[in-house]
């Protein structure tokens, strides 16, 4: 079963689709649960979904049937992407807070893992690669850093103008949001356009499905775009699906929750 939520920041929902675009409204401010400027969203290795709200600082947790409950302060401000390593902790990345915050247990009890403007400036997008480092873009520095499994921390690709979000494939090339393009870097750093144009305006998250097919949220048009495996660029959902000023994205496989599913639901955000 495949489906696609996107965090919808402009109108307070969580907007699922499926494979053929038709939406739903999954989640709504107060309805079933507290929504505040929704922004990252990561599912955990039971298929709950985990929302960074930017509007009050806290984590809320749904359930596959789409109740909320608070699961968490975020540690820090404005609260952009989240995902989760191997070991099922929730990393959050504080824009405001210029941190990234781990929480280590299901009470939502976590600790600060890095910090600092030498490293992170308004930090939002976060993925995990195949040795298990978390890479963060940091957009007011237009860098992306890279940490170990310790928190040693490493400035990576530089020099990227409006990043905001990363997500990885399953062979290792990286995708990042350049405004209104997306550029790829392969296993080796070798950078390239990968898809521009066709809808994509202010890129501010990615996913991949199986399939290898990319979808991005497209804020400055309230969209969801598709990119193929060869960067072609289709809409697979407008504004008239309900989405406002879409952010983050992330898509469930049931037969992919393991720890190669947290390499490739990325995202972006905004303050």
């Amino acid at each position: 079963d495949w489906a696609l939520y996107v965090s919808s920041f402009g109108s307070n929902k969580i907007v699922k689709f499926n494979t053929t675009g038709v939406a739903m409204v999954f989640a709504t401010n107060g309805a079933n649960g507290v929504l505040s400027e929704p922004n990252g969203l990561a599912f955990d290795g039971l298929g709950n979904l985990y929302v960074a709200n930017a509007g009050n600082n806290t984590i809320e947790k749904y359930d596959t049937q789409g109740n909320g409950t608070l699961f968490a302060a975020s540690g820090g401000n404005s609260p952009n992407g989240v995902a989760f390593d191997g070991q099922e902790r929730l990393y959050v990345a504080n824009y405001a807070g210029q941190n990234i915050y781990r929480i280590t247990n299901s009470s939502g009890q976590g600790s600060v893992f890095a910090s600092g403007l030498a490293v992170l400036n308004e930090p939002q997008g976060m993925a995990f690669d195949n040795a298990s480092n978390l890479w963060v873009a940091n957009p007011n520095g237009g860098w992306i850093e890279k940490f170990d499994p310790q928190g040693n921390g490493t400035k990576v690709h530089t020099n990227l103008p409006s990043i905001s979000c990363i997500v990885f494939d399953t062979i290792g090339n990286l995708y990042v949001d350049g405004g209104n393009q997306i550029v790829k870097f392969d296993t080796q750093g070798n950078q390239t356009t990968f898809a521009s144009g066709g809808g994509l305006s202010t890129v501010k998250g990615m996913a991949f499905d199986s399939s290898g097919n990319m979808y991005v949220a497209s804020f400055g048009s309230s969209s969801v775009q598709k990119v193929d495996p060869q960067g072609q660029v289709t809409t697979f959902a407008g504004s008239s699906s309900g989405l406002s000023t879409p952010t983050f994205l992330s898509i469930r496989e049931d037969s992919r929750y393991s720890t190669d599913w947290h390499k490739v639901a990325g995202g972006g955000g905004t303050s």
